[in-house]
């Protein structure tokens, strides 16, 4: 009895090695584009959802075949979270003008939206542990 609690107490005493917290959302119900002051919206199979995914101060766009990423800010309390870059990088064009994007999420209703570049898309998002490939979440 007295190895088991002594194997126990090291156990709980040893680092974790836990997968990163992180969310990844998609846009499954709607696609909308914003310019100059009006906005198109597009349901049902006439669209591609995008997916987004951050953590620990990275945030990736990705939408077809392209992805915006790089480093973000992120405010988070107990039920919300708002995550910003005006730095994000498309990986076809690194020479390009960044992308600037937000993104607000309610933790309790797993509900975001996703701003910038045109898009105002409204978001599903789950919790997302990064274990082995942190880059390519779906």
């Amino acid at each position: 009895m007295r190895k088991i609690v002594l194997i126990l107490c090291a156990l709980l005493a040893a680092p974790s090695f836990a997968a990163e917290p992180g969310w990844s959302c998609r846009n499954t119900d709607a696609e909308i584009t914003c310019w100059d002051g009006s906005c198109d919206v597009v349901t049902g199979e006439g669209f591609t959802p995008m997916s987004v995914t951050f953590r620990s101060g990275r945030l990736d766009v990705c939408a077809y075949t392209w992805c915006w990423s790089g480093s973000a800010t992120v405010l988070e309390d107990d039920m919300l979270v708002y995550v910003q870059s005006r730095q994000l990088r498309d990986a076809r064009n690194k020479d390009g003008d960044p992308g600037v994007f937000q993104l607000a999420l309610n933790k309790k209703s797993r509900l975001a939206v996703l701003n910038g570049e045109g898009l105002a898309h409204p978001m599903h998002c789950e919790p997302w542990a990064c274990s082995e490939d942190c880059d390519h979440p779906q």
